[in-house]
């Protein structure tokens, strides 16, 4: 079951009246579109889409201190998951390169905790202890195995190479996937356009018209999507107010709501 919302850019809207057109938006996603377009090809995103990245980011980081031999309580974990994601978001706003996060993510953490070991060796075994996390969504397989039969399904991250294959490759979507597009292989990240450009070309698709995004991400995927000017489903399992904006063609909070 797919909801469909009315396709309107707020940010060009007055502040009054973009209040009222999320409010109208929102009222939008309960009515079920009958017809939904078919697509050709079917970008995932990659973590917190189809990869539980959540439970794989807490289980590296406990596993990472366990062999260091160091006690975090929860609040360092908490501290690092907020230091982590804000070096990503430096990263897909063009501010930092990606070789800089994972031991610019551990050294700031340390100094923060008042650790006094070697930052580095932590990133290093952190970095190899999540390439084993193999977590998956809530019917991320049967989600893919639907879509597989239906499209040409491709999935799309800004993770690091060496991690992101290992874990994609050994999970149970794998069999499902065409391509994996990964922003340190095509030397440009999303949000930015170029990043799709070049996914299109490598599918020889020729007509964004023919794609559809889903992923979790509105700093990344949706806003990559409204920048290549590609349709796009967010994944809301939050249920989270969208920000005026942003704009998508799709909302859903379960994977299986993709189903149709």
């Amino acid at each position: 079951m797919l909801y469909i919302v009315d396709f309107v850019k707020l940010s060009t809207a007055p502040a009054e009246k973009s209040v009222l057109l999320v409010e109208q938006k929102r009222k939008g996603y309960k009515q079920m579109m009958d017809g939904f377009k078919s697509y050709k090809h079917i970008f995932f995103d990659a973590d917190n889409t189809l990869l539980d990245f959540t439970k794989a980011e807490k289980t590296a980081f406990e596993q990472t201190f366990q062999t260091l031999e160091i006690a975090p309580d929860a609040d360092i974990y908490n501290l690092y998951a907020e230091i982590n994601h804000k070096l990503w978001q430096s990263y897909e706003a063009g501010e930092i390169d990606s070789t800089a996060i994972p031991e610019r993510r551990f050294r700031e953490l340390y100094r923060a905790a008042g650790f006094s070991s070697d930052p580095m060796a932590a990133s290093k075994i952190y970095q190899a202890l999540l390439g084993e996390q193999t977590w998956l969504m809530p019917y991320a397989v049967e989600i893919c195995e639907y879509w597989s039969k239906k499209a040409c399904l491709s999935i799309i991250t800004n993770g690091f190479r060496e991690t992101q294959r290992k874990r994609i490759m050994e999970s149970k979507i794998w069999p499902f996937v065409s391509h994996l597009f990964i922003s340190e292989e095509l030397g440009v990240s999303k949000p930015d356009p170029a990043f799709f450009i070049k996914t299109l070309k490598i599918i020889h698709c020729t007509n964004p018209e023919d794609v559809l995004i889903v992923g979790d991400s509105l700093s990344s995927d949706i806003l990559g999507a409204m920048n290549a000017g590609i349709d796009c489903c967010w994944y809301n399992p939050g249920k989270i107010a969208l920000p005026a904006q942003y704009s998508i063609n799709y909302e859903i909070d379960k994977l299986e709501q993709l189903e149709r």
